[in-house]
């Protein structure tokens, strides 16, 4: 590709796409330049068709990966309807006690023993946590650990793809 550089892409299209319709013997009887420019370019432009299937191969990975975070969320918010009953419920509760003009150590026990009936502080707190999460409508929390599992297929491809700034600076 080093020594096309000063090719136009057109050109270098033209000579790989000629370059394919010969065979071994139409090759040796063409100039040697000749032979060396077709091959090049054939070489060249079958490169730059690998590139771009890593490329959208890449893309596609991670819409793939988007679409199944997007799903992992519905999900999520489709089974916090039932969490978010339980925390209602729960947060009634509390309330209702909290308005009765009792003494705040019967009060405290109340709640203590409401909520370890319905499994205890972490449950709750996971199950606050669940619906808040569901509820924020971003997807992207979920989007790492979908990505996570594609990550060497990634990183091989983005070294496949040898991709520079896109600036002409070099640092």
């Amino acid at each position: 590709s080093n020594c096309l550089k000063s090719v136009a892409k057109i050109k270098i299209d033209q000579f790989a796409e000629e370059a394919k319709t010969m065979n071994i013997d139409d090759l040796l009887d063409v100039s040697e330049y000749k032979r060396y420019t077709f091959i090049a370019s054939l070489i060249c432009k079958l490169q730059r068709d690998a590139r771009e299937a890593l490329g959208t191969m890449l893309c596609r990975l991670v819409a793939i990966s988007h679409r199944q975070a997007i799903s992992m969320l519905d999900k999520k918010l489709e089974n916090s309807k039932e969490d978010v009953c339980d925390t209602a419920g729960l947060l009634l509760y509390i309330t209702k006690a909290a308005k009765i003009k009792e003494n705040y150590c019967r009060f405290a026990q109340k709640v203590h023993s409401k909520i370890r009936s319905q499994g205890g502080y972490d449950n709750i707190i996971d199950k606050c946590s669940n619906v808040l999460i569901s509820n924020s409508r971003e997807h992207r929390m979920f989007l790492s650990q979908r990505l996570q599992k594609k990550r060497s297929l990634l990183f091989k491809l983005l070294k496949a793809l040898k991709l520079n700034s896109p600036t002409q600076d070099s640092d």
